[in-house]
C-alpha cells in the first residue's frame, strides 16, 4: 500500500525499531525525524558513496559545460559531488542554465547551494515523470548534461536522444558495498531487535540479503520492509518475500516517515 503526506505534528512512532540501511551521509535527518517521533532508529549502511572527479565522462561533460543550456541532477550525491567538480573546473555556480531535478530533497539541495529556480517532476519523482516535464521544453539540438552516479538507469539519456538533444552523462560518483560480517549469533540478534527494515534501492535491498544467511531467511522475511516504489516490491518478490510490503510515495524522508506513521497507525489502532 502507498501512503499519503506525512504530517510531523502527528506522528508518534513510539519505541518502534527502525533499521536504516542507506549511506551514512543520507541518513542523519531520517534518523532525526525517528528520533522526535520517539522510535528508535538504528544505521547499518550497505553501500557508502565515493567521488569519481577523475571520470572521463566528467571531464568531457565540464569541458562543454559552457555550452550547454540545461543541467540535470539525479540525487543529492549528483549535486554533492558536481558542484565540487564545477568549482573545481573554475566554472560558474550557479549557472545561467535551466536546471531539472529528479526530486525534491535534490532540488532542495540545489537551492542551498544557491539555485533559486530548479524545476522537479509533477506527481512521484522519477526519470518517467521528469521526461514529461522536460517534455514541455526546446531541448531539440540542445546540449544537455546528466550529473548522476555510476551505472545510471539508461532511461533519461536514451529518451532525451530520441528527442534529437545532445546528451552528455557525467559520472561524478559510485557506490560501494560496505564491508559488513556478521556471525549467525549477530544476525539472530539483529533481526530480534527491529521491528521494520527500511530500503531505499534494489542496490542496498541485495547488499543487506547477501549478509543474512539463508537459513534466516524465513525470520527475516516475517518483518515488514519498507522500500520506496513498486519496481522494488517486484525485487522482493523474486526474493520470496511475500508479505504487502509499506510502499512510500516517494524516497524522500518525509516521503518514508508518511508512510512508516501511517502503517504504524494502522497497525496498532487498525
Amino acid at each position: 500500500m502507498i501512503y499519503p503526506i506525512y504530517d510531523n505534528t502527528q506522528c508518534e512512532l513510539t519505541d518502534l525499531r527502525v533499521l536504516i540501511t542507506r549511506p551514512a551521509t543520507q541518513a542523519n535527518t531520517l534518523i532525526q525525524m525517528l528520533n522526535e517521533a520517539h522510535a528508535i532508529p538504528r544505521l547499518l549502511p550497505m553501500v557508502a558513496i565515493h567521488s569519481r572527479f577523475d571520470d572521463p565522462s566528467l571531464t568531457l561533460a565540464l569541458n562543454a559545460y559552457d555550452a550547454a543550456e540545461y543541467l540535470i541532477f539525479t540525487s543529492v550525491n549528483a549535486v554533492t559531488h558536481a558542484i565540487m567538480a564545477i568549482k573545481q573546473a573554475k566554472k560558474q555556480w550557479p549557472p545561467s542554465k535551466i536546471i531539472f531535478a529528479v526530486g525534491s530533497t535534490t532540488r532542495d539541495c540545489l537551492q542551498d547551494q544557491g539555485c533559486t529556480e530548479v524545476i522537479i517532476p509533477d506527481g512521484k519523482f522519477c526519470s518517467e515523470n521528469l521526461l514529461h516535464k522536460i517534455a514541455s521544453y526546446p531541448i531539440r539540438d540542445k546540449l544537455m548534461i546528466i550529473f548522476g552516479g555510476a551505472h545510471p538507469r539508461s532511461l533519461l539519456e536514451s529518451t532525451l536522444k530520441k528527442q534529437n538533444a545532445q546528451v552528455l552523462h557525467a559520472i561524478c560518483y559510485e557506490r560501494h558495498q560496505e564491508v559488513i560480517k556478521m556471525d549467525l549469533t549477530q544476525q539472530h540478534e539483529l533481526l530480534d531487535s527491529i521491528d521494520v527494515f527500511v530500503f531505499t534501492s534494489d542496490e542496498i535491498l541485495v547488499c543487506f540479503m547477501q549478509i543474512i544467511c539463508d537459513e534466516l531467511h524465513d525470520q527475516l522475511f516475517k518483518k515488514p520492509f519498507l522500500i520506496i516504489s513498486r519496481r522494488m516490491h517486484q525485487t522482493l518478490q523474486r526474493m520470496g518475500y511475500t508479505k504487502s510490503p509499506i510502499i512510500a510515495d516517494n524516497p524522500t524522508d518525509s516521503g518514508i516517515m508518511a508512510a512508516l506513521t501511517h502503517w504504524y497507525e494502522e497497525y496498532h489502532h487498525g
